[in-house]
């Protein structure tokens, strides 16, 4: 065999007795020389086969499956920039033609296909019914995950719906008995493909939902599109949306899925995992009580002596309750003293607060001083008057004065030139007060002096008016232009 030359160099390993360093190689330049090799020799292959394991990335949107037939299958690439320029979603199960390169993905030494595009053949019109018939039955919601029921712990009996002279039976009867072997299986036989395979299978699931099953297990093995169908048939799947019983599913392989799967209560990936799923395992379920009973057993033991060793401590701590009893009494009356002391001062800091607050109050409040303004002003007034009346006593003794001595020593000159003496009397009269007060003048006094000027007042003064007949008090109104005063009467 002649070793291919390669477009790198050989790593060396060590020395060797048995093979020359240049005939070795590592498993990356295997892997290396294997992909160069395929994409040389097969750049453009067609194959056909049918779409399993389906998984599209939902970061990068690359799409990962296998491409199978009855005996093998093969991984297959597509990346997220072929997929998007397919005119069709991809579907678990589909026939297809795929178009692309064979190569080795290096970091596993895995024999790949990397698809550009596929095409879809033979069972695609099956695929496209069956995605209606999914879209309507979620539309009604019988794939709901609300409507689907929990499966019963020990269920007596267990019925089965499925061929009678097939494997899947074997199977379940096999998982069954091995895992309980008080097992009670009631069997519905019926044919499972082929014509008459629906209405069997509808029958057997009313049979055994009628006879009091506390869960039905509907399997088959595996098989193409072609030999599930009659799984994927609406009646079948409306039967198993009927029945009162759960209805447990394990239809072909793993990687199958039929419209029934999506209406019952739980599915199960072949007709084993379905038995296994229903049929609980005596044996670990003994194991598992058994550990429980030990846990428990081993918690109660811990749990006590936890507990007893904190009673004793507490009994430790606790020799004299009455001795506690009494510090905590003594403790608490001194405490309660202190608040008591403290609340005194308190109130006494607040009471000591308030009345000073009372004192300005009284101080500062203005029916207080008002009557004190109100009691000088009476004062004032009186004082007033007392100045006034003198001061009019003094002005009539001085005029009874003038007159006698008018009338004494120039009477004479009066009665020579009678002229003269009626200027004097004018003139007199024009110098009295009473004669002044008379032509509507007044005196003003305020605050124990005559006001001369508006600068002598201020706006809200009390001042007394003396007119010719009497007295009276005004208020100062605001000032305002040539009008600066409003009289208010007594």
């Amino acid at each position: 065999m002649v070793t291919p030359q390669l477009p790198f160099t050989y790593k060396k390993a060590g020395t060797s007795a048995a093979k020359p360093a240049s005939e070795r190689w590592t498993v990356t330049e295997l892997n290396t020389f294997l992909r160069r090799c395929l994409e040389q020799q097969f750049r453009r292959v067609w194959v056909e086969g049918e779409i399993r394991g389906l998984q599209v990335q939902p970061r990068s949107g690359h799409a990962y499956f296998s491409l199978a037939d009855d005996r093998s299958a093969i991984a297959v690439f597509m990346s997220a920039t072929y997929l998007r320029r397919l005119s069709f979603p991809l579907q678990e199960g589909m026939h297809v033609l795929l178009h692309g390169e064979a190569s080795v993905y290096e970091p596993r030494g895995r024999l790949q296909l990397r698809a550009r595009t596929l095409e879809p053949v033979g069972e695609g019109a099956l695929l496209l019914a069956l995605r209606a018939r999914v879209a309507q039955l979620e539309a009604e919601g019988l794939t709901s995950p609300d409507r689907k029921r929990s499966l019963p712990r020990w269920p007596r009996p267990v019925g089965v719906v499925t061929s009678k002279s097939g494997a899947a039976l074997r199977d379940v009867i096999r998982t069954a008995v091995r895992r309980d072997p008080g097992t009670h299986i009631l069997l519905s036989p019926t044919l499972v493909q082929g014509a008459g395979a629906v209405k069997g299978i509808v029958r057997s699931l009313q049979r055994l939902d009628r006879a009091g099953c506390e869960v039905i297990l509907l399997v088959r093995g595996g098989g193409s599109l072609d030999d599930l169908q009659a799984f994927n048939e609406e009646l079948v799947a409306r039967a198993v949306a009927a029945c009162r019983t759960p209805v447990v599913t394990g239809i072909g392989h793993e990687t199958d899925t039929t419209l029934v799967d999506l209406v019952s209560d739980a599915r199960a990936s072949t007709p084993t995992a379905a038995a296994e799923l229903v049929v609980p395992e005596r044996a670990k379920v003994e194991r598992q009580l058994g550990d429980y009973l030990r846990q428990l057993r081993r918690a109660l033991r811990a749990r006590l002596l936890v507990a007893q060793r904190d009673l004793h401590q507490r009994q430790l701590r606790v020799r004299a309750p009455l001795s506690y009893v009494a510090r905590f009494s003594q403790s608490l009356d001194d405490a309660e003293a202190r608040l008591h002391r403290c609340v005194q001062r308190r109130l006494w800091r607040h009471h000591q607060g308030l009345q000073g607050l009372e004192n300005r109050l009284a101080r500062v409040r203005p029916q207080a001083r008002l009557l004190e303004r109100r009691s000088e002003l009476k004062r004032l007034r009186g004082r007033l008057d007392d100045r006034m009346d003198r001061c009019l006593r003094r002005q009539q003794t001085a005029l009874r004065g003038l007159e006698t001595a008018l009338s004494t020593r120039w009477m004479r000159r009066w009665v020579a030139s009678r002229q003269n003496w009626s200027r004097l009397v004018r003139t007199l009269d024009a110098l009295s007060p009473l004669a002044v007060l008379s032509r509507g003048y007044a005196v003003v006094s305020g605050d124990n002096r005559v006001v001369r000027g508006v600068d002598d007042v201020a706006p809200g003064q009390e001042l007394i008016v003396r007119v010719s007949d009497g007295q009276f008090r005004v208020t100062v109104g605001p000032m305002g232009g040539t009008d600066r005063m409003s009289e208010a009467g007594d």
